[in-house]
C-alpha cells in the first residue's frame, strides 16, 4: 500500500513538472521578439533606371534605421513578377496592411513616414529637394 501511494505521488509530481515546463516554454515563446517583427519591405527596381538609382541610397539608409523589418531587393530584370512601374516599394505588415509606393517622389516622401507609423514612432517632418545634375532626391 505504501508503494502505491509513493508511486502516485511521484507520478503527480512528474505530471505537474511536465505541465509547468510546457506552460513556461509557451510563455517564453510569446515574450521573444522576432527578428522581423514589423513586416516586410520589398523594393523593386531596374539597374538601368535613374529614378531607382536615385532613391536607392534612401532605401539603404532606412533599411539600417528600421532593422525590425525584413527588406528584400528585387531586380525586375531577373524576376518574373508583373510590376507596373519602378521604383516600387511594397510594404506588408503583420497586421495585414499592404502599402504600395510608386516612383522616387512618392518613396522619398512617404517611405520613412509609413515605416515610422507602423513601428509606433512619430512620423518625421522633412523637406525634399531634387538635384537635377545627379538625378537624385535628397531628404533632409
Amino acid at each position: 500500500m505504501n508503494t502505491k501511494i509513493l508511486f502516485a505521488l511521484i507520478l503527480i509530481l512528474f505530471v505537474s513538472f511536465c505541465v509547468s515546463l510546457i506552460f513556461y516554454s509557451e510563455t517564453k515563446k510569446i515574450s521573444v521578439i522576432e527578428p522581423y517583427s514589423q513586416g516586410c519591405v520589398d523594393y523593386f527596381y531596374l539597374l538601368t533606371c535613374p529614378h531607382c538609382q536615385g532613391v536607392r541610397p534612401l532605401v539603404d539608409t532606412l533599411r539600417k534605421e528600421f532593422p525590425s523589418w525584413k527588406w528584400t531587393y528585387h531586380n525586375i530584370e531577373e524576376e518574373e513578377e508583373d510590376i507596373p512601374a519602378v521604383p516600387l516599394i511594397k510594404i506588408k505588415t503583420y497586421d495585414n496592411r499592404n502599402i504600395s509606393l510608386i516612383g522616387s517622389d512618392e518613396i522619398a516622401r512617404w517611405l520613412k513616414c509609413e515605416l515610422a507609423q507602423q513601428s509606433s514612432l512619430e512620423c518625421p517632418t522633412y523637406t525634399k529637394d531634387y538635384n537635377h545634375q545627379t538625378n537624385s532626391w535628397f531628404v533632409r
